[in-house]
């Protein structure tokens, strides 16, 4: 997106560190875990193809206490499992904090100002 000119963008690395590495061991299990949570009280289309992302990957702990730990997708493959693409890409949308929005749908200018995308970079 930067080579096309846009410049309000924000690379993410899904093995970089989560807002609380006490809870998720990288940002791509904080995004799934997010995604996890809303998934309970929320609609997604009748997609064959995300409705198996959703539930192809496995999780664990590192340690007793640890975070959790999505698995990875090297450890799919070696189960006979393709990337979850979808999955991913739905995950994706919980990468940052959003603010929630008031009844007409307005959210806050000041949600992201005390948030930090280069955080533990």
């Amino acid at each position: 997106l930067h080579q096309l000119g846009r410049h309000n963008v924000v690379g993410l690395d899904f093995g970089g560190s989560a807002i609380n590495p006490f809870l998720h061991l990288n940002k791509r299990t904080e995004m799934w875990c997010g995604m996890r949570d809303w998934l309970q009280n929320a609609c997604i289309p009748d997609d064959q193809e995300l409705k198996d992302d959703l539930g192809a990957p496995e999780y664990g702990f590192t340690g007793d206490k640890g975070p959790i730990v999505l698995e990875t997708k090297s450890d799919m493959k070696t189960r006979g499992l393709a990337s979850p693409d979808c999955g991913d890409a739905l995950a994706l949308t919980f990468a940052m904090p959003v603010a929630p929005a008031d009844a007409l749908g307005h959210r806050p200018a000041q949600a992201l100002n005390n948030f930090d995308p280069f955080q533990g970079i």
